[in-house]
């Protein structure tokens, strides 16, 4: 097998695919043909943006940083959570602060994003640890998130919370 220069052992057409490129770019290459790829790029890069969003609203209950909500949320942003419901940012920050005074940790997992436009819906798992003094409390729940894009980047603007399981004290469990 011819190899390809400066890879030893691998043939040129392999060489070709392993750097990304199986031809040169030409003019002609970038069109109509490409606008897939573009789009195809904007979704990713949105639904990396999206799941930082959900990894931060975890870090956000957990580290109590209750005065920097407005970066998560759209001014009209609803919760339905166990721990009740909140319409606009303002009184969902205040339920957020009420119900973590105790420490916490949000394990928000295996996010399932699907964005249409400037709009998302956002399915997760979450596992919520509350660290009170007799004892853990650990939820397992169904994050259902929405989320819109902003002139500032992308916003939670709904979080429903669906109950899966509870261990009233963890230490009991064990």
């Amino acid at each position: 097998m011819p190899e390809a220069r400066g890879r030893p052992g691998v043939g040129r057409h392999h060489a070709a695919q392993s750097t990304g490129l199986l031809a040169r770019p030409t003019n002609a290459s970038v069109g109509r043909a490409n606008v897939g790829q573009a789009n195809e790029r904007v979704v990713m890069d949105d639904r990396q943006q999206l799941s930082a969003l959900v990894s931060r609203l975890g870090r956000w209950l957990d580290d109590k940083n209750f005065g920097d909500g407005r970066a998560l949320f759209t001014e009209d942003a609803e919760v339905h959570t166990p721990g009740g419901v909140s319409k606009g940012a303002d009184a969902l920050i205040e339920q957020a602060r009420r119900n973590h005074t105790v420490p916490t940790q949000h394990f928000i997992t295996d996010p399932l994003i699907d964005v249409d436009g400037d709009t998302a819906a956002i399915s997760a798992n979450l596992l919520v640890v509350f660290a009170h003094e007799e004892g853990p409390r650990m939820l397992g729940e169904r994050y259902d998130l929405r989320a819109a894009r902003t002139p500032d980047g992308w916003r939670l603007s709904r979080i429903q919370a669906r109950p899966v399981w509870e261990v009233a004290n963890a230490a009991d469990a064990a």
